[in-house]
């Protein structure tokens, strides 16, 4: 029987470290990858991902179920960890994860830290599979969460969470879960909404003086407090404060990528 899988997000957070943008940062992880191509014989059944968003931390559970449908194989498994490379870093291919852990079939599992020659980094280990077996793999990782400046003087808070990674094995992705919730004393949202909504209210054609321009946004993000904007593979929900995205046989692609935008206000605020 499928077994769900639980994940932390790219709101946005692919949660995998931070990834620069915006005048910011993004908090992301991401699908587990082949490191090597697309796999002919294994397949992600299903992922469930759970991200739990606080002011400064982000935490993230991560659950793949995997079955082969061929001989037996040890394939080599890449949790996306290319955020790493992002400028304010401090250090290059230093990872950004406050903490990264993984199991296979519920025993703790090392992962190698390790960065190819695009310069994506990666946090990887090797599983063996049996011909026809189903294994399930759990990955678990903190990020700061992340924040990027909108118009100079008004921050809002990111995640993001890295569907296309999951790409690279064979066929589609079977069920895709991703459940969003914030820690209640940070953020109780009321309202979902496409980002590009908020996009077509604080860069109006008609609004060319920077002094109406930013009055006209101050309004705009006083009304969205408490409001989510996404992006992702599908429209989300929002229930009892957790917005979810639910999808089957997913191919996914960049666009499918999760992120979501939340809580304006001020670099004090960060």
């Amino acid at each position: 029987m499928i077994e769900m899988k639980w994940a932390a997000c790219f709101l946005v957070l692919a949660l995998t470290g931070l990834i620069a943008a915006d005048d910011g940062w993004i908090g992301n992880g991401g699908a587990l990858s082949t490191i090597g191509g697309k796999h002919p014989t294994i397949r992600m059944a299903d992922e469930v991902i759970k991200i739990r968003v606080g002011k400064k931390l982000t935490t993230v559970d991560c659950l793949f179920h995997f079955v082969n449908d061929g001989p037996s194989t040890t394939v080599k498994m890449g949790f996306p960890d290319e955020d790493s490379f992002r400028d304010d870093n401090g250090e290059e291919g230093k990872t950004v994860f406050k903490k990264f852990e993984a199991w296979v079939d519920g025993k703790k599992t090392p992962v190698k830290f390790e960065t190819d020659k695009d310069k994506k980094c990666w946090q990887t280990k090797e599983v063996a599979f049996r011909a026809k077996q189903e294994r399930t793999i759990r990955d678990t990782y903190v990020v700061e969460t992340g924040a990027g400046a909108q118009d100079g003087s008004t921050y809002m808070k990111y995640v993001e969470y890295i569907l296309r990674t999951g790409g690279t094995w064979k066929g589609s992705i079977g069920r895709v879960q991703v459940d969003i919730s914030f820690e209640s004393k940070f953020l109780r949202p009321t309202k979902i909404a496409p980002i590009a909504a908020l996009d077509a209210k604080i860069w109006h054609p008609n609004q060319y003086i920077d002094e109406v321009r930013f009055k006209h946004n101050k309004e705009v993000y006083r009304r969205n407090r408490r409001t989510i904007f996404w992006s992702g593979p599908c429209e989300p929900t929002l229930r009892n404060g957790v917005v979810s995205f639910v999808t089957k046989n997913l191919n996914p692609t960049e666009k499918d990528d999760i992120f979501m935008k939340f809580a304006p206000g001020s670099g004090d605020d960060l």
